[in-house]
């Protein structure tokens, strides 16, 4: 009778158990299905080059974590366009997607070398937005929106945007001393 009893707990606890990870797969975004649509939303930005997602569900207030890594590439491609074109397309893709997310964190590393001339990792940029901005937003209209408007925190690395900067500033010397050097040749 013991035996019966104990047998009929464990399949009642295993039913149970199986419900209850029914129940937490079913409910939003997993962190696989997430990862999947913000890959897919990136595939057009050639410097993403690593996407790790990090899906937390704190007593029912899910939380997503995203670290983006950006290819370095020399001269003026690797811009602040790039990166925000990246933050801007993850949004879109967690928030349009489950509309139960409370919050939502970018993280965008590049690399950079060391002094021994090893790459490391170097940070640029985070952006925050919660599910009460995201609920504002006409995601069908996003793309039209001004970015730094509607995200709730940019915080940009200081020395990548002065580094940035001087990038620019390079990359118009060139284009202006290739102007200057056709107008002589047409003369």
């Amino acid at each position: 009778m013991v035996n019966k009893v104990l047998k009929l707990m464990t399949i009642i606890t295993i039913f149970l158990f199986i419900v209850a990870c029914v129940g937490c797969s079913s409910s939003g975004l997993s962190s696989n299905r997430l990862h999947s649509e913000i890959t897919q939303s990136l595939a057009d930005i050639q410097e993403v080059n690593k996407i790790d997602v990090n899906l937390e569900n704190d007593g029912g207030s899910k939380k997503v974590l995203v670290t983006l890594y950006i290819k370095k590439i020399s001269g003026y491609a690797n811009n602040s366009s790039n990166v925000i074109k990246a933050a801007k397309n993850t949004f879109k893709s967690c928030f349009k997607n489950d509309k139960s997310l409370k919050k939502v964190e970018i993280k965008v590393y590049s690399t950079s070398m060391d002094k021994y001339g090893n790459e490391i990792p170097s940070y640029l940029a985070t952006f925050k937005m919660s599910g009460q901005t995201a609920n504002k937003i006409n995601w069908d209209n996003y793309d039209k929106l001004k970015f730094n408007e509607i995200v709730d925190e940019i915080s940009w690395d200081k020395e990548y945007l002065a580094k940035e900067k001087e990038e620019e500033k390079e990359w118009m010397q060139y284009i202006d001393k290739k102007l200057k050097d056709r107008v002589v040749k047409t003369k």
